[in-house]
C-alpha cells in the first residue's frame, strides 16, 4: 500500500521505532480528513471564560485563584468534577472518579468545590482518550478511524502496540464536545466486528 509496508506487524515496528508517524498513518487509512491541527490548550480561570470560551468555576476561599486541569485525567463538561488546592499552585481540577482524588482523602479542607462554566452558543473541543484492542486483520485501523470521524471527533494522536498475533492495543487521544460524544463514539466502536474491546482509562 502507500505506507510500502507488507503487514500489519511490519506496520506496527515503523511506529514504534519512529519511521513512521501516527499522522502518516491516519492521512493513508483516511485520507478524506485533513490532517489533525495542533489542539488548542485549554486553560481554566476561576469565575470567568478563558480565551477558549470554555471554562470552570470555582467559588467560595478558591475566588480568585489560579485553575487547572490535573494532567492526564481529561475531564469532559457532563461529568462531576473536583478541585483540590495545591499549595503555591491554586486548584487543580479532577473527575471526581479518578483513582488519584483517594491520596487526598484524609484531608477536606484541601477539597474545593468545581462546576462547569460552558457557553452552548460556542461549542469547544476537549481532549478524550481510549484504549481498544482491535482485531489484527486488514482494515481495522481504517475502520476505527473512519467512524470516529464519521461521529464528528477529530482523532488528535494516535499509537499503536501489539498485543499478540490476534489483536493489537490502539491508544487514542480524540477531540471531543463532552462526555454524551464520547459515550456515543465509545458505544459505536464496541459495535465494529474488529473490535473487542473499548476503555477510557482512569488515572
Amino acid at each position: 500500500g502507500p505506507l510500502r509496508k507488507h503487514d500489519l506487524n511490519e506496520l506496527l515496528a515503523s511506529v514504534g521505532d519512529g519511521t513512521l508517524s501516527a499522522a502518516q498513518v491516519l492521512l493513508t487509512v483516511y485520507p478524506e480528513e485533513p490532517a489533525p491541527k495542533a489542539s488548542r490548550k485549554r486553560s481554566a480561570r476561576a469565575n470567568g471564560k478563558d480565551e477558549g470560551r470554555g471554562s470552570v468555576r470555582v467559588t467560595g476561599r478558591a475566588s480568585g485563584l489560579a485553575v487547572r486541569f490535573a494532567p492526564e485525567m481529561f475531564p469532559l463538561p457532563g461529568e462531576r468534577i473536583v478541585g483540590i488546592m495545591m499549595p503555591g499552585e491554586g486548584v487543580t481540577i479532577y473527575p471526581i472518579d479518578a483513582p488519584a482524588l483517594e491520596e487526598f482523602d484524609g484531608d477536606a479542607q484541601r477539597w474545593i468545590d468545581a462546576t462547569w462554566d460552558i457557553d452552548p452558543e460556542h461549542p469547544q473541543s476537549f481532549p478524550a482518550r481510549l484504549r481498544v484492542t482491535a482485531k489484527n486483520e486488514v482494515g481495522s485501523l481504517g475502520h476505527i478511524a473512519t467512524l470516529i470521524a464519521d461521529y464528528g471527533s477529530n482523532i488528535a494522536n494516535l499509537s499503536l502496540a501489539q498485543r499478540d498475533m490476534d489483536f493489537y492495543d490502539i491508544q487514542l487521544d480524540l477531540e471531543v464536545r463532552d462526555l454524551k460524544h464520547l459515550t456515543r463514539i465509545m458505544s459505536a466502536l464496541k459495535g465494529l466486528s474488529c473490535v473487542n474491546t473499548v476503555v477510557r482509562p482512569r488515572r
